[in-house]
């Protein structure tokens, strides 16, 4: 035990991987991508459309598509699906595009809720 903790303090990033890896085991962290209606003080134009791309405004609330990068209780920190892959090393200066908010507050839409989804092809008869 006392060698394993000797590997972590020395390598570099150890200690970042095992609370990485321990979040992801609790369900505190997820990199799977979701369409999420904030029904909450955000609105769409409070999105920067470079980061969060494919912001859209579904019954009169935002519908964003990113990823919880954190949740705990009630509190999520939801960021967009554009910094997915980024690196741990990384996240200081990337969090500013994520948002906090409550669970209570946002709802996780089926994989079809984009709002732009084309009126249904009608076969002419015959």
């Amino acid at each position: 035990l006392a060698v394993v903790m000797v590997v972590i303090i020395i390598s570099p990033g150890g200690a970042t991987m095992i609370v990485n890896s321990t979040a992801s085991l609790m369900n505190a962290r997820s990199n799977k991508i979701a369409n999420y209606l904030i029904d909450d003080v955000y609105k769409e134009n409070d999105f920067d459309l470079k980061v969060w791309i494919g912001t859209k405004t579904l019954h009169d609330h935002p519908l964003i598509t990113g990823f919880p990068l954190f949740s705990f209780g009630d509190v999520l920190l939801l960021c967009p699906s554009t910094r997915v892959d980024t690196l741990m090393k990384d996240w200081p200066a990337e969090s500013a595009y994520c948002i906090v908010t409550k669970n209570s507050k946002v709802t996780r839409m089926p994989s079809n809720s984009n709002p732009e989804v084309s009126e249904p092809t009608v076969k002419p008869a015959g």
